[in-house]
């Protein structure tokens, strides 16, 4: 036994005294010249090599990173990369299942808030409308009559009237959305089957065509049907709201419902209150409470706020780039698309440029909840939910402001309709009390007498009373959304430095608190 083979023996933790074993020499052999001697081979860098020098030194190297990993005091790089690997990957689906929680949460947070929101308004929008109306007398003040209003709530008649009161018409709403939604499925699916029934039976291309429209039609004919079914509830909320009907019960009688009752809606809601042949058709009680319907209930707020059926603008989503909506030709589509921008730069002036803030979206889920923007103070901003609702929140109260302050007019038309028809065919105590304010529905109100009378300076005193009151009531109802931003602003800020870290980045520890560990490769 040689040397060399009694140190390669130690250094692979072989015994010296087994029988020696011939190690296969290396099966290329460097080429030699017609002269018979080796010839010199180099490196990429020019440097001379030997293949079975470099094989031996591997393999010495080998053997002296098993022999170290064996004692612990290293780790084999292969070895290492998996852990690596399996941390990496742990700590992407731990980082994304934080994501997709956080956007649950914040879907959560978005549904309880609307609720909220809705609660909130019902009195405040109930102020407004009979200041509109009229049902207060011209000296009383705005101040005043929230002292009064306030005060009459639980003074009289218990918990569950003032329930009532500060609720208006919450009963009627309920049951009219639990009865109306069902209803609308329920067409849906019928329609949707004789689509397909139309569709299998391959008609002619002309009398399929044909037989779709006379389909569109007749859905769109059993939808308004349902809500002429239902406006006596709509009818008695409203009138609720003003004041004029009772409190309690909070629901019609169904006699209303019946269209040959005496006591129903249906026998005097259809009848005109203004006289020109014209237009008498749509001065009904029960037309205007369409189209307001139309207006209001039958848009999502998500896309418009007002008049989806008469203009083919939407509104895009908030983090949508402004220079890419082009401007609308038609009037409402004009007038929807400047009430969007000017709550955008509104919004961008406020420090909430949502466009910028997700201006470089990525690729995978994780990714597209939690985008590469950075903020000054080094933290990531995340497309969530939860991260967005209080600039979505804000944005929606800025567009329902909006869209009330271009619909007020129709509105007052509509409920002094409303309050006019119930004067005149189901008298109630407050509804006497109330009649020598309320305002008629097309020549009364302060604001009509001013267009008759440019140069009476009585008539511009009551206008300005009239002015100053709503524009108070209105500021109040837009407390409302102020007092319920800040508290989802404080609530999100809460929830996601409690639960989702949202805080300045730091680097990150190691792990086993101690440092860099060293890896020896194969």
């Amino acid at each position: 036994m040689g040397r060399q083979q009694y140190l390669t023996r130690l250094a692979l933790g072989r015994s010296a005294f087994e029988p020696i074993e011939e190690t296969q020499q290396p099966t290329q052999q460097p080429q030699t010249p017609e002269d018979g001697r080796p010839q010199q081979q180099y490196d990429s860098k020019g440097r001379p090599t030997n293949p079975r020098i470099d094989a031996f030194n591997a393999e010495m190297r080998k053997a002296q990173n098993d022999v170290l990993a064996l004692v612990g005091v290293v780790e084999r790089k292969d070895l290492s990369d998996r852990r690596e690997e399996q941390r990496g990957r742990f700590v992407r689906d731990t980082r994304e299942k934080v994501l997709r929680d956080e956007q649950e949460k914040g879907e959560l947070m978005d549904y309880t808030v609307a609720g909220m929101g809705f609660l909130g308004h019902l009195w405040t929008e109930a102020l407004v409308q009979r200041v509109q109306v009229g049902v207060y007398g011209a000296e009383r003040g705005i101040g005043e009559i929230v002292v009064a209003e306030w005060r009459g709530l639980f003074s009289d008649g218990g918990l569950r009237r003032g329930l009532a009161g500060l609720f208006p018409g919450l009963g009627d709403i309920v049951m009219h959305t639990l009865v109306r939604l069902p209803l609308i499925v329920a067409v849906e699916q019928l329609t949707g089957r004789i689509q397909n029934y139309v569709q299998k039976r391959r008609f002619k291309r002309r009398t399929t065509k044909r037989l779709y429209t006379a389909i569109s039609i007749l859905f769109e004919l059993v939808l308004l049907g349902i809500d002429m079914a239902l406006l006596p509830m709509e009818f008695h909320a409203r009138a609720q709201k003003l004041g004029l009907a009772p409190l309690l019960p909070l629901f019609p009688s169904w006699k209303c419902f019946l269209p040959w009752h005496a006591a129903s809606f249906h026998q005097f809601g259809w009848k005109p209150l203004f006289g020109v042949i014209f237009v008498r058709s749509l001065t009904t009680p029960g037309v205007l409470l369409l189209l307001y319907k139309v207006f209001h209930w039958d848009a999502d707020e998500s896309e418009i706020p007002i008049a989806a059926l008469f203009s083919t603008f939407r509104y895009p989503p908030i983090d949508t780039d402004p220079s890419l909506i082009p401007t609308p030709t038609d009037p409402i589509g004009w007038l929807t698309h400047n009430m969007w921008s000017l709550r955008s730069k509104f919004m961008e002036w406020c420090g909430w440029d949502m466009h910028q803030l997700t201006s470089r979206p990525g690729h995978h889920g994780e990714e597209i909840l939690e985008n590469n923007t950075r903020q000054r103070d080094g933290t990531l901003h995340r497309s969530t939910a939860l991260a967005h609702l209080p600039a979505q929140r804000l944005a929606g109260s800025i567009d329902s402001f909006l869209a009330r302050c271009i619909t007020l007019p129709f509105e007052s038309l509509m409920l002094r309709s409303v309050a006019h028809a119930f004067l005149s065919y189901t008298p109630t105590p407050a509804a006497i009390e109330a009649a020598p304010h309320i305002y008629a529905p097309f020549t009364g109100g302060p604001i009509s007498q001013v267009l008759r009378s440019p140069t009476d300076r009585l008539a511009w005193s009551s206008a300005g009373v009239y002015a100053s009151r709503l524009g108070l009531a209105l500021a109040l109802d837009v407390s409302v959304d102020v007092l319920l931003f800040f508290g989802v602003y404080a609530s999100t800020r809460y929830v996601g430095r409690r639960w989702y870290d949202w805080r300045p980045r730091r680097r990150a520890k190691d792990d086993e608190g101690v440092g860099e560990r060293r890896e020896i490769g194969d």
